[in-house]
């Protein structure tokens, strides 16, 4: 028998199974507010990280050896001018231009390409020659601003901390000529390297003074480790005589199998430097500056990513020539051209 007190607790407690159910229904209660608490979380941060721009995760090396992402400038903001490598002129802010340090291409078959030479022109046909850039280094274009040579784009110079063409196109004729642009010289050109009767005197240019006021390296011939072809295979140019058989090309562009009517050879002096040319398809030659190419320029004009002989120009570099003589030869062809290292090149005896 209970007391009328006891009766009042035991009305006001809840039986077990009552109990239960509230404590289940608070739990309800508070997960549904901590999913929404965290959904709202969520959703305000993600709207912050949508918001920043011209960022991209890119990885950084970890001192453990993985990979931890950090933040990087978006690409299109990338200051590659200063060395930094480049597989296209579009990666590379302005006033810079990718110059090739590393590339391929494809080559068309000799004669199937057009090329100007001055004396003819080879065949229009549907091979186009092409190049892509496997490594290639941001170099300053003409009028930007530069410290040294190797600030600027191939085959310009730093002239007065500007990269400038050393060549103008104003013409001159005699050193007194005050014709030249300003911080230009007006010099006189190489002459063959053997003078015969009746030859015409060198001509003369207006170069930049820099240069200009050097002494004048005039052997413009080939380096002695040429091969020339002919017929019955490749033969150093120190070994060629007058009578031989070598290949040239007519002016329509045809080889040809002609006579060798001069060859010979110019003392270098211990100074003189040759152009190493490499082009896309592997073949290569040490020559002269001033040694005349097929079409029109010299050799030491020629530029990278120019086309040339149905190939793309890799690099053109000048460099100490190892021996004492440089050598060339004549053909008797229309054009005088032969095939040194492959490579179709003109004559410095071409009359």
């Amino acid at each position: 028998m209970t007391s009328g007190f006891e009766t009042f607790i035991i009305k006001l407690m809840p039986t077990q199974k009552g109990f239960m159910q509230i404590i289940f229904i608070l739990g309800i209660i508070i997960v549904s507010v901590g999913i929404i608490g965290g959904s709202f979380y969520i959703k305000n941060n993600l709207s912050k990280v949508n918001n920043i721009n011209n960022v991209q995760l890119t990885p950084s090396p970890s001192p453990y050896g993985s990979q931890e992402p950090s933040l990087a400038p978006s690409p299109t903001s990338l200051n590659t001018s200063r060395g930094g490598n480049c597989t296209d002129d579009s990666q590379c802010t302005s006033g810079y231009k990718c110059q090739v340090l590393e590339g391929e291409g494809t080559v068309c078959p000799e004669g199937t390409n057009k090329v100007s030479t001055g004396t003819f022109t080879l065949p229009e046909a549907s091979c186009q020659p092409t190049t892509k850039i496997i490594k290639g280094q941001c170099k300053l274009t003409e009028g930007g601003s530069c410290q040294t040579d190797n600030d600027c784009y191939s085959g310009l110079v730093c002239h007065r901390n500007i990269c400038t063409n050393p060549i103008s196109k104003v013409s001159c004729s005699e050193p007194s000529d005050n014709s030249c642009p300003d911080g230009y010289k007006c010099v006189q050109a190489c002459g063959p390297p053997v003078a015969r009767e009746g030859d015409k005197p060198p001509g003369y240019f207006c170069e930049v003074e820099e240069l200009a006021n050097k002494p004048r390296n005039c052997p413009i011939c080939l380096a002695s480790n040429t091969q020339i072809a002919t017929p019955t295979g490749d033969v150093n140019v120190k070994d060629l005589k007058v009578g031989m058989k070598v290949y040239s090309v007519n002016e329509q562009g045809k080889k040809i199998v002609v006579d060798i009517i001069k060859v010979s050879s110019t003392q270098a002096p211990a100074s003189h430097r040759v152009v190493h040319l490499t082009l896309s398809d592997g073949r290569e030659l040490w020559v002269s500056p001033n040694h005349p190419t097929i079409d029109g320029l010299e050799a030491g004009q020629l530029q990278v990513g120019q086309n040339y002989d149905g190939s793309i120009i890799l690099s053109s570099e000048l460099i100490p020539y190892w021996d004492n003589k440089t050598y060339d030869l004549l053909p008797n062809s229309e054009t005088g051209f032969y095939f040194a290292n492959s490579i179709l090149m003109g004559s410095t005896l071409k009359q």
